[in-house]
């Protein structure tokens, strides 16, 4: 969509969603999807991937229209983009972003007359999963089972700022179609690095342990869990699920160190390039969270202080972080899928010693341990998931059903 009036009130809708204020009354949907994730992990560890899944995409079905997300519900929701991600792949996709002229060629012509067949058909597909959302959406809504929903307070503006049902059916999807498998890749990328960095994993346990104890993590706060932060920056910067990011376009003319370029032109964002930049992160392909901290070698945790600060603050032309975009389409959600998965991270290292099964080998590779895809991801890997104690399997057990009820309400 280009940018204008439709954009900034879409924008604006969003942007009104996932304020901190907002966010607060998501936290206790976190809460009770991650214990549900560790739960099912807990009891089948052997498919870890489609638990993480499922939790990621639940905590957007929930807040946005207040719909329980059980496992049909995000299968489907997998099935959809996985068919969308697919059409955008590398070499899937006609160059007509790149050489717009090709548009004006008769389809007779063209070498990619199913690639058109095939769009058309996933948006079909896609806009018919959207609007049965939406509408299941707007009964619950009706019904007084979501009305701290962000479909709800769509529904309230629509008179006001003269939104058309379709036009909020695309806004709501847009939040499921960014927030769901993004955050949960980046939580699969999360598990293979600590898998392959046991001593990575060992100190963010002692950490995670020193402010939780026995507790399973509930409420996070980033600054008393300094290097559990940095891990979360460094898994986006070390694996970014996006390595290029979607196609974007100048809207006027510009020249930058000398080249101009016109109005309308394609540009992408090299993520991978800048995340592995070695001038700015030596060693770029080696996971190591403690490139985004200060040293502090009287800190209880060998080498960090519990009050350290991000090196990157002290640049503020930088990102911290490119894994949301950058410029005025960045992420909106950047805030939420942090929540998300800080506490996810947080409980997976309280709940389990993460190894890799006997005998297997584990490829962190990104040419060959990664899926070649326009989102990536790791391959299925074999993963051992080793409750911590007893008493925290009981806990988790226990949690879990509180966890239920919480999400119970949803219809």
């Amino acid at each position: 969509m280009p940018h204008g009036h439709n954009w900034r009130r879409g924008r604006a809708a969003l942007v009104s969603f996932l304020k901190d204020e907002e966010l607060e009354k998501v936290r206790p949907i976190q809460q009770a999807e991650s214990t549900q994730m560790v739960f099912e992990i807990l009891q089948e560890p052997a498919t870890f991937e489609k638990h993480v899944l499922r939790a990621f995409c639940s905590v957007i079905l929930e807040s946005v229209y207040g719909v329980r997300g059980t496992r049909e519900m995000t299968d489907r929701f997998s099935e959809v983009q996985d068919e969308w991600t697919g059409v955008l792949d590398m070499g899937a996709m006609p160059p007509l972003d790149v050489f717009p002229w090709l548009r004006y060629v008769p389809s007779v012509l063209t070498p990619w007359p199913e690639w058109r067949k095939r769009s058309a058909e996933l948006a079909k597909a896609q806009g018919g999963y959207y609007k049965e959302l939406f509408e299941r959406g707007r009964k619950n809504v009706g019904e007084g089972k979501a009305k701290e929903s962000f479909l709800a307070k769509l529904l309230e503006r629509k008179e006001k700022e003269g939104f058309r049902d379709i036009e909020l059916v695309y806004i709501a999807g847009v939040l499921v179609e960014a927030g769901a498998d993004t955050t949960a890749v980046a939580s699969l990328i999360f598990i293979l690095a600590m898998v392959a960095h046991p001593d990575v994993q060992r100190r963010a346990q002692v950490e995670v342990d020193g402010v939780f104890g026995e507790r399973m993590p509930t409420n996070i706060d980033a600054a008393k869990l300094p290097y559990l932060q940095a891990i979360l920056w460094e898994v986006l910067r070390w694996r970014p699920g996006f390595p290029i990011s979607l196609p974007h376009a100048t809207s006027k003319d510009d020249i930058y160190e000398g080249y101009f370029i016109p109005a309308g032109t394609t540009a992408l964002m090299n993520t991978w390039a800048i995340n592995h930049n070695e001038e700015d992160f030596p060693k770029a392909d080696t996971f190591d969270p403690a490139r985004w901290l200060v040293e502090d070698c009287s800190a209880p945790l060998p080498g960090y202080s519990s009050d350290s600060i991000f090196v990157s603050t002290e640049d503020s032309s930088r990102r911290r972080s490119y894994a949301f975009g950058a410029g005025r389409r960045v992420c909106v959600g950047q805030e939420m899928a942090e929540r998300s998965l800080l506490l996810s991270m947080a409980k997976m290292l309280w709940a389990f010693d993460m190894r890799p099964e006997a005998g297997t080998m584990l490829d962190t590779n990104v040419e060959t341990g990664f899926k070649d895809a326009v989102l990536t991801g790791p391959k299925e890997s074999k993963i051992e998931f080793k409750v911590r104690s007893e008493a925290r399997e009981n806990l988790i057990c226990k949690e879990w059903k509180s966890a239920d009820a919480v999400l119970s309400k949803f219809g």
